[in-house]
């Protein structure tokens, strides 16, 4: 969980594990607002039970978390980064849908794929999917057939707290396509996001995106983490 304040002079880009501070152009940086904003992320939970007998963990606790935070700030975005729908013992009967029904009741507001959701297949996703009461947004994820995002995700949703604009927009590698079953039709580029990150009047761009896989994914993280910061400079990372 971060807490960050954001002003009119800055531009942040947040990419899970990387925080970038970019500067806004002139006439941007005469803007006199700040605002701050909590970020709760979660990733890679297969699981809505606490472990360890019960003394820890479980999206229950989360969900209390939540709701702490979001009374402390009521600016607080909450996040899903992928990989929850497999893979458990509970998912090889239900295919993810227990995991959704979880997220569903915790208030998540955005979740983007991890390279799991696609273990069950495209056509199980797009059923998790219609099932979640909270929004997806993948911007690199196209259904060849139509070249749009997958299951109608959106490549990016733009929330305003106090006047200051959060862009969101979600990414997955494309080592997704071996490291799981998205099969033909699903494809996932690699550029999409310049586009995306480049638009005017954005304060924070959170890319919720999700490693695919280890090794050789890692050439793709840093390319993926070049995009999101961009060419523009006064970059900072954070772990």
């Amino acid at each position: 969980m971060r807490s960050i304040v954001f002003s009119g002079t800055r531009f942040v880009v947040a990419f899970v594990l990387l925080l970038s501070a970019l500067p806004l152009s002139t006439a941007q940086q005469n803007t006199d607002c700040n605002i701050r904003v909590t970020l709760l992320q979660v990733n890679d939970v297969y699981q809505f039970t606490p472990v360890d007998q019960g003394t820890r963990g479980g999206i229950g606790r989360v969900l209390t978390l939540r709701k702490s935070i979001q009374k402390e700030n009521p600016n607080t975005l909450f996040l899903l980064a992928g990989d929850t729908i497999s893979p458990s013992v509970e998912s090889i009967t239900y295919k993810g849908s227990q995991m959704i029904e979880a997220w569903n009741l915790s208030g998540l507001d955005y979740a983007t794929f991890g390279n799991h959701e696609f273990d069950f297949g495209p056509d199980v996703l797009k059923d998790r999917i219609k099932e979640s009461k909270f929004g997806w947004i993948a911007a690199n994820v196209i259904e060849k057939s139509t070249g749009r995002t997958f299951a109608g995700a959106e490549p990016f949703v733009i929330r305003e707290f106090g006047g200051v604009k959060i862009g969101i927009f979600g990414l997955v590698l494309p080592e997704t396509k071996t490291t799981s079953r998205p099969g033909p039709d699903v494809d996932f580029l690699a550029d999409d996001a310049e586009r995306v990150h480049q638009r005017p009047g954005i304060a924070l761009g959170l890319v919720a995106g999700r490693e695919a896989g280890h090794g050789e994914a890692e050439d793709g993280r840093a390319r993926q983490a070049e995009i999101v910061a961009g060419p523009r400079g006064d970059d900072q990372s954070v772990g």
